[in-house]
């Protein structure tokens, strides 16, 4: 590894993470050793659960997903469905709504209390006790890596992927985006070690016809990378300890496999946010809600249109220089 590559790495893990830090009066803090006496050391509990949630002042295990759903349902239920209602209208219908409904509020009506029964009747305990570990900032390992500005209390966070980075924690809201953005610097490294010369990564629209609006926004957000030519005779192999993402993305081995064996002097293919089959999960759910509601008309590409802005898929292509034989 070059000592340019050991400091770009370096540089992006310390604008990244953070070292652990202990809540004190309310906040979370470094801590301070005392002076004169004995500091008893909390108890640290171990984690082994994909999520962390950070229990807040007089916060209990398993009220992120138990106090809502019975706020909810305590004589409540007409606020929330016309909440629903509302929200539904403004993130959809403005776009989807049948034109000349009759029964417009009626359509309206049912739908928002097809989302309210769905979310109702979802059991989140089995699942929070599966999936989150709660624990109280005092009671946190040391060795536990957030970005800078976290731990925050009553934030719920999601582990690395990686096994060797269990210990590293993401903000639920930003985990794709941090990741995100962790791939494409990896992808990068791993099409130079190749011998890339040109990197076009361009966002895909949610249509196959462009109007001049998406060509412009797909533009504007087009990323390229251009480096010098350099012939390599020594490119016989790529070692997988020094790409760990490469084992879980299919396009990038197939690209690996083709300028390695063959010389491959250009290659395309598509990178989006998903990992690990996630969003492709959510995905599939939202597909088996959405034909059950009647007050919009949703067009044939509309599961593309969602598949898109959850995934923001991006055209990547690539030129390489010749390899010497």
């Amino acid at each position: 590894m070059s000592n340019l590559e050991r400091q770009s790495k370096s540089s992006l893990r310390s604008r990244t993470f953070s070292s652990l830090s202990v809540r004190q009066s309310g906040t979370i803090q470094k801590s301070s050793s005392s002076q004169g006496g004995r500091l008893q050391k909390p108890t640290q509990k171990a984690l082994s659960k994909p999520l962390l949630h950070i229990l807040d002042k007089d916060e209990r295990p398993g009220d992120m997903v138990s106090k809502p759903k019975a706020v909810a349902l305590r004589g409540q239920m007409d606020v929330y469905i016309a909440r629903a209602e509302i929200e539904l209208r403004n993130a959809m219908q403005e776009k989807y709504e049948k034109p000349g409904d009759r029964y417009r509020i009626q359509h309206r009506n049912h739908d928002a209390r097809l989302l309210f029964q769905q979310l109702a009747h979802l059991d989140l305990l089995p699942w929070s006790d599966r999936n989150v570990d709660y624990i109280h900032p005092d009671n946190l390992k040391n060795d536990l890596m957030f970005p800078l500005g976290h731990p925050i209390l009553g934030r719920t966070y999601r582990r690395h992927p990686f096994k060797a980075r269990f210990n590293e924690y993401y903000p639920v809201t930003d985990y794709f985006s941090l990741l995100f953005n962790e791939r494409e610097q990896a992808l990068l490294s791993l099409l130079g070690q190749l011998g890339a010369t040109k990197i076009t990564m361009t966002p895909i629209p949610a249509t196959s016809t462009l109007n001049c609006q998406e060509n412009l926004a797909a533009q504007l957000h087009q990323k390229v990378y251009k480096y010098p030519k350099q012939l390599d005779t020594s490119l016989q192999s790529i070692d997988f300890s020094r790409h760990p993402w490469l084992a879980g993305e299919p396009a990038w081995q197939e690209v690996v496999h083709e300028r390695l064996e063959r010389g491959a002097l250009a290659a395309q293919f598509e990178f989006d946010c998903d990992v690990m089959g996630m969003l492709k999960s959510q995905i599939k759910m939202i597909g088996q809600l959405v034909p059950g509601l009647d007050s919009m008309r949703l067009p044939d590409n509309y599961k593309d249109a969602v598949a898109n802005q959850i995934l923001q898929p991006r055209q990547v292509k690539v030129e390489f220089c010749e390899i010497e034989r």
